[in-house]
């Protein structure tokens, strides 16, 4: 008796558990006649992403979308920044139906195009920032005729609020052949933006410093303000530009300092175009000299980026740079292909 009571007990937890599990259920219907049952995590830029039990999330474009209904509460962020929490909702013929979740408030209908994102992250609506972020590093190890070994290590850490953003780059590469250096190079960016009363419009300040001891430069210092613009922030374009004046030192080696006026731009675009989870992207900056314009610099990466497991990922790309001041017996132009491994957060 006792066996069967833990038995009847154990199938009853179970059954309990289901139901409970089944009553706070999220339902989306499809155009096509499918149903989709589990949790809706967030919605924006016209995509769902829907945890799919034994499945995992997916994402859904919602045009393919039916109706929605939620049994578990959701925050809504609506078009003029205002915010609902602890709504239910049910959507269907472009039309969003909210319940309060406590039964305290009338049930309130809006329209979808009213509606800016749902179960949006908090520093989305004001509480606090976002840190996210990439590491990678790209590496060869040659052994024959020729022993080389590169190494190119890059972090982009950026931390976001409504209101402004702080973001620090990082750049090293160390080349060796034969035992002999033969690149050594670092790069390090320092940025803060705040955002305008169009929150895609911004105004910032940038503090730049890198050497490169194989092109005779010891330090190489950029500081000044800039404007930008969110050009668009969704999965298929995300694109902002920058430019403003900016104040040069340079102190070299063997070849005399430098310090100059001078005007930089900035431009960093990301795109899903390329379909699945890749991601292709564009980071291009340039640095003039007004005193001598053909003193220009330029840098420019193309690439393409996968998921692999977690939050790890590889890419490929292609780095082109230019330097019209190169001092006498360095080359002013560079081309780099790279395969990386890195991981996002």
């Amino acid at each position: 008796m006792g066996r069967l009571f833990s038995a009847f007990t154990l199938v009853s937890l179970f059954a309990l558990f289901a139901s409970s599990s089944l009553l706070a259920s999220d339902e989306v219907r499809l155009t096509n006649g499918g149903k989709l049952v589990g949790k809706l995590i967030e919605a924006e830029d016209g995509a769902l992403l829907f945890d799919v039990e034994f499945v995992g999330q997916v994402k859904i474009d919602i045009s393919g979308v039916e109706s929605i209904s939620t049994d578990n509460t959701v925050t809504i962020l609506r078009q003029n920044g205002k915010v609902l929490k602890n709504k239910k909702m049910f959507v269907r013929d472009d039309q969003m139906l909210l319940v309060d979740a406590d039964d305290a408030e009338a049930p309130v209908r809006y329209s979808l195009d009213n509606i800016k994102m749902i179960n949006p992250e908090p520093w989305q609506i004001g509480d606090g920032y976002k840190w996210f972020g990439t590491v990678s590093a790209a590496f060869l190890i040659e052994r024959g005729n020729t022993n080389s070994d590169e190494n190119d290590i890059a972090i982009r850490s950026i931390w976001r609020s409504l209101e402004d953003r702080y973001t620090f780059l990082g750049e090293n590469e160390r080349d060796k052949s034969d035992a002999k250096l033969t690149k050594d190079n670092t790069k390090l960016t320092f940025k803060y933006d705040y955002f305008l009363e169009d929150i895609d419009d911004y105004m910032g300040g940038l503090l730049q410093v890198e050497d490169d001891n194989f092109a005779d430069l010891r330090l190489r210092t950029i500081v000044g303000p800039y404007l930008g613009r969110q050009f668009f922030e969704t999965s298929l374009l995300n694109l902002q530009a920058e430019i403003g004046p900016v104040y040069v030192k340079e102190e070299f080696y063997v070849a005399p300092d430098n310090e100059y006026p001078g005007g930089r731009w900035d431009i960093y675009a990301t795109s899903d175009i390329a379909g699945g989870s890749s991601t292709a992207y564009l980071r291009h900056d340039g640095l003039v000299d007004f005193t001598e314009k053909s003193d220009l610099i330029l840098n420019t990466t193309i690439g393409i980026s996968t998921p692999l497991y977690g939050g790890l990922e590889g890419s490929a790309e292609i780095v082109f740079e230019y330097d019209g001041g190169a001092v006498e017996g360095v080359n002013k132009t560079d081309e780099t292909y790279n395969f990386r491994l890195g991981y996002s957060w």
